[in-house]
């Protein structure tokens, strides 16, 4: 994988600082297909469902369910990442995630549930392991998420279940996920590929700030910003929303979306689920031109030039 993605690392500076430029590893190699450059193709569906989490830094019994649960009434995919829970003694972590067919995975965690402790600082919530793990694999039948080397950061066991408190949560609330069809059908890329005819958008070329071309009647304020540790920062004209995204030399794109404002106005562009629902990233000429994994071309944006 380190041959193949030449991926930004999702780690705040202040993060590097506390806790060092490399994860801790739990064991395991890169395969012969990850170091080669070989095409992969993985099942995102394999990391559906509640894990038991073996992670250098992890709780001992820590739970990680990755899908939605039981008790949403008809429940609807998330365009800026599927549901994530972290279950501690202390209650859950609350966030999302998204993983593609190429075996890139991302997932943070961006609020909390219950009694967990509020840490402070960078990306508070979100513990190393997950930071770092920028890609999967299965693993003797089980998924094993992995750093941009290919390293393994996190086991995720079968038959994970947590045991709450009932005095404080709901026992519906720590059910395992639930696949339904609308859910499969989110996470099961169509067919279809990118123009062959154009540039594809490499990590180092994202990075910076884009808006959408002159002549759109988009608000003034509309804007995307790329940075080189992984943080994405957008404005749909009224609504402020940060994330993280991931990407690689083929145009291959990740992004997932946290908490946002809730402001009405006009000229809105929706540029943060532009960029979470694109598989793809391709220049037409300086133009950033965004793709979903059909090749359906989503939505365009240029430099912000000062």
């Amino acid at each position: 994988m380190g041959a193949r993605w030449r991926v930004l690392f999702l780690v705040g500076l202040a993060t590097l600082a506390a806790c060092g430029s490399s994860p801790a590893i739990v064991g395991g190699e890169p395969t012969d297909a990850q170091t080669s450059g070989a095409q992969v193709h993985l099942d995102p569906l394999t990391l559906w469902g509640s894990w038991q989490v073996v992670a250098a830094g992890e709780e001992p019994g820590a739970v990680l369910q990755l899908g939605t649960p039981p008790w949403r009434a008809h429940p609807k995919p998330e365009p800026l990442g599927h549901e994530l829970r972290l279950w501690r003694r202390c209650g859950a972590l609350l966030g999302g995630w998204t993983a593609n067919t190429a075996g890139m995975f991302l997932g943070s965690i961006d609020g909390l549930a219950h009694r967990c402790p509020n840490p402070g600082g960078l990306d508070r919530w979100t513990p190393g392991w997950l930071r770092h793990a920028v890609g999967y694999r299965v693993d003797d039948n089980a998924p094993v998420l992995l750093d941009a080397d290919g390293r393994i950061v996190a086991r995720l066991l079968p038959g994970g279940l947590p045991t709450p408190n009932t005095k404080l949560i709901m026992a519906e609330e720590a059910e395992p996920p639930v696949l339904d069809d609308q859910m499969r059908t989110a996470l099961t890329e169509p067919e279809g590929e990118p123009p062959a005819d154009r540039e594809p958008a490499t990590p180092e070329r994202l990075v910076g700030r884009w808006v959408p071309p002159k002549g759109t009647g988009a608000n003034p304020a509309v804007f995307l910003e790329l940075t080189a540790d992984g943080t994405i920062r957008t404005n749909d004209g009224c609504n402020y929303r940060v994330g993280r995204w991931l990407a690689d030399d083929s145009g291959r794109i990740l992004a997932i979306g946290g908490p946002t404002t809730l402001v009405g106005c006009g000229g809105l562009r929706p540029v943060a689920a532009w960029l979470a629902a694109a598989s793809y990233a391709f220049f037409d000429g300086p133009t950033l031109v965004l793709f979903d994994s059909a090749g359906t071309e989503g939505g365009r944006l240029v430099r912000e030039t000062r």
